[in-house]
């Protein structure tokens, strides 16, 4: 095992999650930001791989638990938890997730062909499904991601942490994504050095925050790609900027997401806008009108200097021209790679760790099989639905950051082991114990749900 630069950073994020269960969740809200970072790597078999940070600080929040628990003589009762449909769903797809990663490689074992996650979608290498560490590996991910997700929805179930406290570090986090974004950009164009030793030290996997476009650095910031920024930020801008109307955060991840030069985060905002209007539509105060129509005229804006300065070319290159560019022709020859998985496996998937292709449905649907794919989609309607169904601010924020997410899943990103999603999911269900907020008086709310008992 070897310590990279991003050591001393991990360090204090661990000091701080080491404080108490706030100061887990503060340090974890800053930490799924640092997708591209590990503070240290080990040589597995010849193969160098590290830990997320999100993932290194998962044992403390369980330590936290633990400890709770063992302080706690007598536990009080609990009121009706609307997040149990989604909790279950997650846990028996995990459990199929887990148990396929075992069997299915080796009952199908040569008799599919897969595109193996060590090499790049580009490649189109094929080759036939067998067993192997990967599997262990990202079975071992998908335990990590239920445990976030659980421990997350506990500390906001119990009262231990508020949401607001949840909240703050993930706007903390994405603050800081945000910033060093913008420095990576213009620090390309006055010719500073970009750490990526520090930010970009998860040597075990594919690194591109070097990539160019038109003369232009593309952002990646503290993610592997701009397509992950694209994930993450299209997500916290739906929660922080549209859901909670934190305007100074919202404006910041927008000029981020408008800059990135990320197809996903391009797509992924013209298919939020319209959601978020449905959502929203019987709170329209004048004031959310306005904020709508300044969107609307930076979208415009845009768009019109693309027109001008560049011909139209970046709306072409990672908007309406993707699908018939190489790279959307790799992306469908992919999932057809992947539809002919799930017919050889019998609808039952070869294993997650087998394959990995363009977008997650077909990639839960090639290793996870039906099954598993079902159980996801069950889980993910039914905590956006239990959101809408509080009608609150807190509710309807929540709802849209994950629609967010799952809009991004399904356009380009086929990753699970991205703890953001999960703690965002975590925190959301941790939310529908709570008493729903009462309306403002400048907006028309929809009606409220009736209000749990307090946990004491």
């Amino acid at each position: 095992m070897s310590l990279t630069p991003f050591a001393p950073v991990f360090i204090l994020l661990l000091l701080i999650a080491c404080a108490g269960l706030r100061g887990w969740v503060v340090a974890t809200g800053i930490a799924v930001y640092f997708q591209a970072a590990a503070p240290f790597m080990i040589d597995a078999g010849g193969r160098f791989s590290g830990l997320m940070p999100s993932y290194g600080l998962l044992c403390i929040g369980l330590l936290h638990a633990v400890l709770y628990q063992l302080r706690i003589s007598r536990r009080s009762g609990r009121g009706p938890d609307p997040a149990t449909s989604a909790t279950g769903w997650l846990i028996v797809f995990t459990v199929i997730s887990v148990a396929g990663a075992v069997l299915l490689p080796r009952i199908f074992e040569g008799q599919a062909d897969v595109l193996p996650p060590a090499y790049g979608m580009d490649t189109l290498f094929v080759e036939r499904v067998h067993p192997s560490g990967r599997n262990s590996i990202q079975a071992f991910y998908l335990l990590c991601n239920l445990a976030l997700f659980l421990l997350c929805r506990w500390v906001i179930r119990a009262r231990l942490v508020s949401l607001q406290e949840a909240v703050r570090g993930l706007a903390l986090g994405a603050a800081c994504s945000a910033l060093l974004g913008l420095y990576q950009v213009v620090g390309y164009q006055l010719g500073w050095p970009w750490p990526h030793e520090l930010i970009n030290s998860n040597s075990g996997v594919g690194q591109l925050y070097n990539q160019h476009a038109f003369g232009l650095q593309r952002m990646s910031s503290t993610f592997l790609e701009p397509s992950l920024l694209g994930f993450h930020f299209l997500s916290a801008f739906a929660l922080l900027g549209l859901g909670l109307r934190r305007r100074w955060i919202g404006a910041l991840l927008l000029i981020c997401l408008l800059i990135s030069t990320s197809s996903s985060g391009y797509a992924g905002l013209l298919l939020l806008l319209p959601l978020a209007l449905w959502i929203y539509r019987a709170q329209l105060d004048q004031r959310a009108v306005l904020g709508i129509l300044l969107l609307l005229l930076l979208l415009g804006g845009a768009y019109l200097l693309d027109l001008l300065w560049l011909d139209g070319q970046v709306t072409n290159t990672f908007l309406t021209g993707k699908l018939s560019s190489t790279s959307g022709i790799d992306r469908a020859r992919t999932n057809a790679v992947a539809w002919h998985t799930l017919i050889d496996s019998w609808g039952l998937g070869v294993g997650v760790g087998s394959s990995r292709v363009s977008g997650l449905p077909m990639t839960l649907a090639s290793t996870t099989g039906i099954p598993g794919l079902l159980c996801f989609i069950a889980f993910l309607t039914t905590l956006i639905r239990a959101c809408l169904r509080r009608g609150d601010a807190d509710g309807r924020a929540f709802a849209l950051a994950i629609l967010a997410i799952a809009i991004v899943w399904t356009i380009s990103i086929p990753d699970l082991a991205l703890p953001y999603a999960w703690v965002l999911c975590g925190f959301a269900a941790g939310l529908l114990t709570l008493p729903a907020r009462a309306p403002t008086v400048a907006s028309l709310a929809l009606p409220e749900t009736t209000a749990l008992p307090a946990l004491s």
